[in-house]
């Protein structure tokens, strides 16, 4: 169906301007990141046609479960006969050898993958997802030291590529003078909330992670542990409890579509067994939560972390499938600030390219105003949660920061 859109400008640059300082003041943009789920990379030991085949699909299987957040994909019939048959959606391929490892990088036909999905009635996680900063404290032969980007360490190595492989951004601290001016390794081994906060304001991230790394016995929990460190291990779990009630009484009113779901999905309280423990604790808005991974190795207990938190983050941000014909499934959005033809065909393809949008038809017009009838794929919470990351679609909100009825949203572009 065609429509006209022929844009006159109704809206004053006084009402502009009011929805431009509506905005400033709602708090709502969140850092965040583009990441490629059709991609994949897989270590191999030469570049024969055998290695080549069994890194195929290896590397689809990686993208089904970035694609859809979780792992339990792979069981599914139509996604197993795709990854046997894994060159029909390859798109392109190349070796790279950054150090002594040689790596078979793929792309795949994310469309035809994202279509087994929905066909499927899979989850699916799109391609903007939330930041996260991540604090380790590790302690080895007596010594505390904090991991930093770009750090020439086998742990760096693990948290990227564990990171890369469930495609969540995850960044460490730079350690430069400001980081070492508002924080010290006692405060990230001691888990302090606040302080964690503060340091972590400069990068502006979605999620705060922090966790202390140490070698331990096999039998009580504090068997090796000076009594200087007994004692920094019972006050920091005392100070999180606090903060955590603290915080969580502030925010007792918050109606956010995503403070619901932090009471739904949580990580792991206690997951493995070996001599390496990771005390993690995760920090967002006013929530937090914490827990204990047990490992065989410092590396396999930060994979085992990553693991755990991008099962949580898929959990919370993917759109599950929600069957035609409910409530929910329909949505009706305003639109604000469309001056030009080319900002209503942005804001429509927009829509359209969202994971949880099936359909986004253009329904009314009124000069910079447009009305967009939206099919949804997963349900209305499904929709806020990814415009959560998004910077272009915004809500109207009022003086208070509080969204005002009726789905209205602003452009910004």
């Amino acid at each position: 169906m065609y429509i006209n859109l022929s844009v006159r400008h109704y809206f004053s640059s006084l009402c502009c301007g009011l929805l431009i300082l509506l905005f400033s003041l709602s708090g709502y943009v969140h850092a965040s990141s583009l990441v490629e789920p059709d991609t994949a990379k897989v270590a191999v030991a030469d570049h024969s046609a055998k290695a080549r085949s069994q890194a195929q699909k290896e590397a689809l299987r990686q993208v089904f479960i970035k694609m859809s957040g979780t792992p339990s994909v792979l069981s599914n019939e139509q996604v197993r006969r795709a990854v046997n048959n894994a060159s029909d959606y390859l798109v392109a391929y190349r070796y790279s050898q950054p150090q002594d490892t040689l790596f078979y990088n793929a792309s795949f036909a994310k469309e035809a993958l994202d279509a087994i999905l929905r066909q499927e009635q899979l989850p699916r996680w799109g391609t903007r997802r939330p930041d996260t900063l991540f604090w380790l404290a590790v302690e080895q032969q007596n010594q505390r030291w904090i991991l930093r980007e770009n750090q020439p360490e086998p742990l760096g190595v693990a948290l990227n590529e564990a990171a890369a492989r469930r495609g969540i951004p995850v960044a460490l601290p730079l350690m430069d003078l400001t980081d070492n001016t508002n924080i010290g390794i006692s405060d990230v081994w001691g888990q302090f909330g606040r302080v964690l906060r503060k340091a972590s304001s400069r990068y502006t991230p979605d999620f705060i992670l922090s966790a202390r790394l140490f070698e331990k016995g096999s039998s009580a929990e504090t068997q090796g542990l000076s009594t200087e460190q007994k004692l920094e291990q019972a006050l920091a779990a005392s100070n999180l409890m606090f903060e955590t009630q603290a915080e969580n009484n502030d925010e007792t009113n918050n109606t956010d579509a995503s403070a619901a779901d932090d009471i739904t999905h949580t990580m792991p309280k206690l997951h493995g067994e070996g001599q390496y423990t990771l005390e993690w604790v995760l920090l967002e808005n006013g929530a937090s939560q914490y827990g204990t991974i047990r490992a065989d190795s410092p590396q396999a207990s930060v994979t085992q972390l990553m693991e755990q938190y991008a099962d949580y983050l898929a959990k919370r941000f993917s759109v599950r499938f929600n069957k035609e014909g409910t409530s929910d499934n329909a949505l009706i959005v305003s639109v604000a600030n469309l001056d030009s033809l080319t900002h209503y065909v942005h804001a429509q393809e927009f829509l359209s390219q969202l994971s949880v949008v099936d359909s986004a038809v253009l329904t009314k017009q009124n000069g910079s105003v447009a009305t967009f009838s939206l099919q949804l794929m997963g349900n209305r919470n499904d929709f806020f949660n990814a415009l959560s990351f998004e910077s272009k679609l915004r809500p109207v909100t009022d003086s208070f920061g509080q969204a005002l009825e009726g789905n209205n949203f602003y452009w910004n572009e």
